[in-house]
């Protein structure tokens, strides 16, 4: 009838998601292929070329860089993927070739989009610790800049109650280890964080993460957390 929305059925719906997800794994091979496999007219390194570099001999670190984090929205828990992308970076790092601070920062950008598509994913969150030494490796006062502003971070995602940022964060445990192993290299004191448990508690009774985390804080008494250079 004339006037009335036309709703999909679940058959349409089904069709359509995997039409979808047929589209993105062919894009992921074709990637793939390009990464794994040499090929004379590409200028884009492959794996192996990644991992025999050398300060010598430094690929086109940017290209590769470039189509790989294609790979990483699609595959956000492969972890041979983010060693060899930590790999690169490392490689430009102690090159100190040009645009090397705004590249590791681009870096934690790509992290920061597949963590919000998968807030769990252990890989993720692993090299965006791996990313976030390596900044304060490469400039110590930039790096401890950028780790004050990851708390908030932390803190923005753990208090998140959106549906698209997928179930509670503040059970998320990935986030509060992160934020733990962060926190360690900033002087802050237990009373923040104390202050951050109440709140979560205050939102949601239930939260067993924010109990759990708020048990070790107060086991800790008045003792603040101890400044340590890595983490």
């Amino acid at each position: 009838m004339h006037g009335r929305v036309k709703v999909k059925t679940s058959a349409q719906k089904a069709a359509e998601k995997e039409a979808e997800r047929a589209r993105k794994l062919a894009e992921f091979q074709k990637i793939k292929k390009k990464l794994y496999e040499p090929s004379e007219d590409s200028k884009i390194p492959t794996f192996k070329a990644l991992l025999e570099s050398t300060d010598a001999f430094l690929p086109p670190m940017s290209d590769y860089l470039a189509q790989s984090s294609v790979l990483a929205y699609y595959m956000k828990d492969w972890p041979i993927l983010w060693q060899l992308r930590l790999t690169a970076l490392q490689r430009m790092t102690s090159s100190n070739q040009e645009k090397t601070l705004e590249t590791l920062e681009n870096e934690l950008e790509l992290t920061f989009n597949c963590l919000v598509d998968s807030p769990k994913s252990y890989s993720t969150w692993a090299h965006r610790r791996n990313i976030l030494k390596l900044i304060r490796e490469f400039d110590e006062e930039k790096g401890l800049e950028i780790l004050k502003t990851e708390i908030g971070l932390t803190e923005k995602m753990l208090m998140s109650r959106t549906e698209d940022q997928v179930e509670n964060q503040g059970r998320n445990f990935h986030c509060w280890d992160h934020r733990r192993l962060v926190l360690k290299a900033l002087p802050e004191d237990v009373k923040t964080e104390i202050q951050l448990t109440t709140k979560l508690i205050q939102t949601s009774f239930s939260n067993f993460s924010a109990w759990h985390y708020r048990s070790k804080l107060l086991n800790l008494g008045k003792k603040a957390f101890h400044v340590i250079t890595h983490f």
